[in-house]
């Protein structure tokens, strides 16, 4: 990597996003385990106080390890097993779970937390489980891989974890098996119909994970609900809720098992997607991307995916294909400052662009690409996981051929759409912000600097605020809806 390439990726006037540790507890919070974050304590105070706005509600059981210089010198793992087991035993109820995470340092000198994990499962009866990050990446990818985390410790595959007892799975070898016998179906859809429900229960209708509802993009108890109230109106019923909850619908560790007897997930943000595809590759659960709270027109659009039980995107059909404001964005990302300044000015008063996360924000482009045809909107995501969330390639019917979750790389647009940009750093982030005419997003991104000019000029641009916890925490913290 080039000394501009590095430059490029450093932030000097806006913040980065929550670390990786944030969004693996939050992700765990409300199903009734214990996380354990190996840290010397910045990574916990953090959390706690500008990334966590449940404390007041609701408790959760968070542990600091307090790393010392001479335990990571000398390697004593005994005393984090050990902390950890007390901790446990002065809980008032047992945890169902024991997740441990760790900052830079036990990453760094190659903690075994796998082993770690093993033993405490030995000493507690818990069970036990690693997320791995490190503190260097965003909260993305410390909350999907929680996610994936707990769904590979519980949900097995073979159907033994399922909430409602009068469901059966079949193995998914005998599935692999069944497929030789001359049906031409996919595996993934004989997985999710040999299902069999001896319950006889009289609800018919489609059960729906949740997947990802983060507090980081679903701050409020409204959203939440009214989540929950427009599917139940559209005839789905919910099988579990992987996120946050209400005192209306509340989350524990039930939601963990039950997510293998739903007919489809429905993805709402990027941490999400993991354990969406696992339980796509394992039990042949199809999945949905989007969020339907945007408007009654996309939320039409979701619901229709959902009841055609496919892997399916929901926003990405209405981003871009616009062969014009294509060559206006190729023109306007000219590494020349005076020929991008005249581009920027002349593409900049048709386009809207959308900054941040991009599930929840590219739902609202899609939102007004559907009521407003004429408008030509972008996507900018800054966050880290989104290959899998921006691809205009179309899933394959395989469970087994899902594109793994990666972090995005550190090129600037997305080859198969130039409207859906990944920038990585502030002035790259900085240069897709002077190509828009309006612009949603954090009020922060509106600081983002490239080359000593700002990336927003407000008078040539708007700026629609949407705060983002992840993003500026509770600064603005009256205007997260």
């Amino acid at each position: 990597m080039d000394k501009m390439r590095i430059k490029k990726q450093i932030f000097t006037h806006i913040p980065v996003y929550s670390g990786d540790v944030s969004g693996a507890a939050s992700a765990l919070y409300e199903f009734g385990g214990i996380t354990v974050i190996h840290d010397p304590s910045g990574c916990n105070s953090t959390y706690n106080t500008f990334d966590e706005l449940r404390w007041t509600k609701r408790e959760s059981a968070i542990y600091i390890s307090g790393l010392r210089e001479s335990d990571a010198i000398h390697g004593n793992d005994q005393r984090l097993i050990d902390d950890t087991c007390d901790a446990v035993a002065a809980l008032s109820k047992k945890p169902k779970f024991i997740a441990v995470c760790n900052s830079p340092v036990p990453d760094i000198i190659g903690t075994d937390f796998t082993a770690i994990c093993h033993i405490l499962e030995e000493k507690t009866g818990i069970p036990a489980f690693y997320i791995q990050t490190n503190a260097m990446h965003d909260y993305t990818v410390g909350g999907a891989n929680a996610f994936l985390a707990i769904a590979e410790k519980f949900l097995d595959g073979d159907g033994t974890e399922l909430k409602n007892p009068g469901i059966q799975k079949y193995s998914y070898s005998s599935i692999l098996n069944s497929s030789n016998s001359g049906n031409q179906k996919t595996n993934a859809a004989i997985s999710h119909e040999m299902i069999i429900d001896n319950s006889c229960q009289e609800d018919t209708r489609l059960s729906v994970n949740l997947l990802g509802l983060s507090p980081f993009e679903y701050p409020s108890d409204k959203q939440v609900d009214s989540l929950y109230d427009i599917l139940e109106n559209a005839g789905f019923s919910i099988a579990a809720n992987w996120g946050r909850g209400t005192a209306a619908h509340p989350v524990n560790f039930s939601d963990v098992k039950a997510a293998a007897s739903a007919d489809v997930s429905l993805v709402l943000s990027s941490l999400g997607l993991k354990a969406a595809q696992f339980l796509y590759e394992h039990l042949g659960i199809p999945y949905v991307i989007g969020n339907p709270l945007v408007s009654d027109e996309f939320a039409s659009i979701v619901f229709k995916d959902l009841k055609a039980l496919e892997v399916k995107n929901s926003y990405l059909d209405y981003l871009g294909n616009s062969s014009e404001i294509s060559s206006q964005a190729d023109a306007v990302g000219s590494n020349n400052s005076v020929t991008s300044s005249v581009n920027s000015a002349a593409s900049r008063s048709s386009v809207t662009a959308f900054v941040g996360e991009p599930v929840t924000m590219g739902s609202e482009a899609a939102a007004l690409k559907l009521s407003s045809p004429e408008t030509s909107v972008s996507l900018i995501c800054t966050t880290e996981l989104t290959d899998s969330l921006v691809s205009t390639a179309k899933p394959t019917n395989s469970p087994a051929s899902t594109t793994e979750l990666t972090s995005s790389p550190s090129s600037t647009t997305v080859k198969s759409d130039p409207l859906i940009l990944c920038p990585r750093g502030e002035a790259e982030i900085s240069e897709e912000l002077k190509k828009a005419a309006v612009i949603h997003g954090d009020p922060l991104f509106r600081n983002a600097y490239s080359h000593g000019t700002p990336g927003f000029d407000s008078s040539h641009q708007t700026w629609i605020e949407e705060p983002h916890l992840a993003m500026s925490g509770r600064l603005f913290a009256d205007k997260l809806i």
